[in-house]
């Protein structure tokens, strides 16, 4: 996919242009070429699915924290999470948010030495104030009780609600791989 702008809507490859002329509002769309055809984004679309995936490494950072700093990983979680949020991890799953920091803070970070998340190939649709995103991930963990870490493949498929401090995830399906 190649990234251009098109400043005049001719849906021609027009003049490239930074971040930061574009925050100071000049007004041109981002565009993205797929297969001969031009999809015009927004700069308000284009810093919602920044923000979105911004979040979901939030999760992830929050998600590999160490036990000795679960009130970090605990703050980020509470600010990320949505009142409503759910999660499906097929094996298990949470009803309420405070059920699911629990989980993460007081069963996985002090059972591992270490928790690493690894996710890539963003896929992000934003409609209004609601917004899916999926992403291919990679979780290693070092279990205190294992000579060798496990690797988890898989794919999470998340809903985002916008709310006034900016994005939050409503619901978490975690579908493995391996």
């Amino acid at each position: 996919m190649a990234l251009a702008l098109d400043p005049f809507g001719l849906g021609k490859k027009g003049y490239l242009q930074t971040a930061a002329q574009q925050a100071c509002g000049l007004g041109f769309a981002w565009v993205f070429k797929r297969e001969g055809n031009m999809e015009s984004v927004s700069l308000e679309r284009f810093l919602d699915i920044s923000i979105i995936q911004d979040t979901k490494a939030k999760y992830c950072l929050a998600s590999d924290t160490d036990a000795s700093e679960s009130d970090k990983a605990t703050k980020v979680l509470e600010a990320i999470l949505h009142p409503s949020f759910a999660a499906d991890y097929t094996a298990v799953q949470f009803s309420t948010k405070s059920d699911f920091i629990a989980f993460i803070t007081q069963n996985v970070a002090p059972s591992a030495d270490w928790v690493w998340h690894a996710i890539g190939t963003p896929h992000v649709e934003v409609e209004g104030d609601i917004a899916t995103g999926s992403w291919a991930v990679i979780v290693r963990i070092k279990r205190k009780d294992a000579d060798q870490p496990i690797e988890m493949i898989g794919r999470y498929t998340d809903r985002f609600v916008r709310v006034p401090e900016g994005w939050q995830i409503q619901h978490i399906h975690w579908r493995p791989l391996s």
